[in-house]
């Protein structure tokens, strides 16, 4: 996805976390994630996306959470399931982007030593490599 495009894409051009809640179709922004359902024949109803940082502060990636389930029972339940289901009729609250901050924190670290780790591995390779062979003559004295 492109810097920018759709909400992942807004989260990693800013940096900010983006929380939607129910009903994200109603969001100004929503354009992009409505062309994606209608193309995966999925329906998104609520979104949380958070940047994934390594240890020096630089973006490596988006995490997005999307469709929060709730066994909740909701006032007004027979209008919401006219339109939706009752129990993806819910928004990430702060407990969840504080876990899934906690993920992120745990991915950044992870991504990055797995990174480190495929340099090292290249630059053994790279010291291993057999110089030219020469050809090497005998002389007789």
């Amino acid at each position: 996805m492109a810097l920018g495009e759709g909400f992942a894409g807004q989260v990693a051009a800013t940096g900010q976390g983006v929380n939607i809640p129910c009903d994200l179709y109603d969001h100004p922004d929503a354009a992009r994630a409505r062309v994606t359902d209608r193309q995966s024949g999925y329906r998104t109803y609520s979104l949380l996306g958070l940047p994934i940082l390594n240890a020096d502060g630089d973006l490596i990636g988006v995490t997005q959470l999307v469709n929060k389930r709730s066994s909740a029972h909701l006032k007004g339940a027979a209008v919401i399931l006219e339109r939706h289901p009752l129990h993806l009729y819910a928004s990430f609250d702060e407990s969840d982007r504080k876990c899934l901050q906690i993920f992120n924190n745990q991915v950044g670290s992870i991504l990055q030593g797995a990174e480190l780790l495929a340099t090292l591995q290249q630059q053994e390779e790279t010291l291993q490599t057999p110089w030219e062979s020469h050809d090497e003559t005998t002389h007789d004295s």
